[in-house]
């Protein structure tokens, strides 16, 4: 019965010493930066979006091709 007792204990040991190791190399690990993107609202409707997502004109952005056409008019 004490062998069965130690052997339960080495073996939660172990887990518990690798967790602790996973943890800290989790934590040392910088996560990936993405860098920021420049927001522009739409000139018809004042929504925000990324520039790479707007539609542009004339140095006016807007959220999609029916809003620029609808301010061209």
């Amino acid at each position: 019965m004490g062998k069965l007792l130690f052997l339960l204990l080495a073996i939660a040991l172990v887990f518990w010493v690798r967790k602790i190791i996973r943890s800290k190399d989790r934590r040392s690990t910088p996560s990936p930066s993405r860098d920021a993107e420049r927001m522009v609202n739409c000139t018809q409707c004042g929504l925000y979006l990324p520039v790479s997502e707007a539609v542009e004109e004339r140095g006016n952005y807007y959220c999609s091709e029916q809003h620029r056409r609808l301010a061209s008019r």
